[in-house]
């Protein structure tokens, strides 16, 4: 906008035109994937009599989020903001589809973490489109940080507490607390490292 400002009025209304049309280009391919994949997806139910209603709904969620990310893909750097919500909803509607295959539910206890992971992914995916490193670091550290709180929680959930019935016991208290360990100590080696490259 700034820059839009500082334009001779000809070359503004030039620019706000070859915006408009990638905006224009953008929401095409989103609704164009999206209905692609609706097409195929009803197809497939009417030949194997695939049940969309107890199975497919997540596909709701996960078909826009792939759209957008693919709008990312192919679209201009104006296209750089859809990265987030194209990870995040992506990320939300694999959850959800893995939740309802198999019922668990009780997964959203750490399953969370995963989405503050989308989030990181797509900010570095954003930072690179737009060559902004302050971006792309903050992407990272939320990524990693995602993951290591979906490991840790998943850890303490699954194989100490047991909340979805998963692993065996003597299983669970092998493992479980040597992943406590190991994510303890990347923490205390991590922090050992940034303290000493500052």
């Amino acid at each position: 906008m700034r820059y839009q400002a500082a334009l001779p009025p000809e070359q503004g209304a030039v620019y706000r035109v070859i915006v408009e049309r990638a905006s224009s280009n953008q929401a095409a391919t989103v609704t164009g994937i999206v209905l692609v994949g609706l097409g195929v997806l009803f197809l497939v139910q009417q030949a194997f009599g695939f049940e969309i209603g107890h199975y497919g709904w997540p596909l709701f969620v996960i078909l826009p989020g792939v759209a957008m990310l693919a709008a990312y893909a192919v679209g201009p750097r104006a296209a750089a903001g859809i990265a987030v919500p194209g990870t995040v909803l992506t990320t939300i509607g694999l959850i959800l589809a893995i939740q309802n295959t198999f019922n668990l539910w009780a997964t959203w206890a750490y399953a969370w973490g995963l989405i503050i992971a989308a989030v990181g992914l797509g900010l570095r995916l954003q930072g690179e489109r737009l060559g902004q490193p302050k971006v792309i670091r903050t992407g990272i550290g939320m990524f990693e940080g995602g993951l290591l709180a979906f490991v840790i929680f998943a850890t303490f959930f699954e194989l100490i507490l047991d909340i979805s019935h998963l692993g065996g016991g003597a299983l669970r208290g092998t493992i479980g607390p040597a992943v406590l360990i190991l994510a303890g100590l990347y923490l205390l080696l991590r922090r050992r490292a940034r303290v000493s490259g500052a």
